[in-house]
């Protein structure tokens, strides 16, 4: 989502300078996100704290890609860095105890999910936006977070079942 935010900040009518330099916002709340996520790791569960950040980052793609008032998407851009931060390690330690004994396999597939998504995603999402236009293309990472975060409650619902048959 960052690579091309410069682009449809500038779209949407910032100056390019502006542009660049309020993507900065996004790595400003990643690091705040990491520092304040760790402190919050040790009062909420590792699920509930993965659906709020998912929740956040959900907010603030909405903010930034639907409304068209600029500040309200500088701070969907934040809301964004917020949600991302810790988004990696939070579904790596979902995965790791929803299947303890096979962490070695879960810590390897989303390990190389994820490089392939930084590979392929920002590439794709160029494609698509050079068809059908980068306000079309950016609710396709919506529609990405809205996938992510059923499957993320189906897993902790299947696993609950599974630990209480088991």
């Amino acid at each position: 989502m960052i690579i091309w935010s410069g682009i449809f900040l500038k779209q949407a009518g910032m100056s390019s300078k502006i542009a660049t330099a309020i993507v900065n916002i996004f790595f400003i709340a990643e690091v705040a996100r990491r520092f304040f996520g760790s402190r919050l790791a040790r009062y909420m569960k590792t699920v509930s704290l993965l659906l709020l950040a998912l929740s956040i980052m959900t907010l603030g793609s909405l903010l930034f890609w639907i409304l068209p008032d600029i500040g309200l998407k500088v701070i969907g851009l934040f809301l964004t860095g917020l949600g991302v931060a810790n988004l990696f390690p939070l579904i790596l330690a979902v995965a790791m105890d929803l299947a303890p004994q096979r962490a070695h396999t879960a810590s390897a597939h989303l390990t190389a999910g994820a490089g392939i998504s930084i590979l392929i995603a920002p590439l794709l999402l160029g494609k698509i936006a050079d068809t059908i236009g980068i306000q079309q293309a950016y609710g396709l990472v919506l529609a990405l977070l809205l996938i992510t975060g059923l499957l993320i409650l189906q897993a902790n619902h299947l696993a609950r079942k599974y630990m209480h048959k088991g």
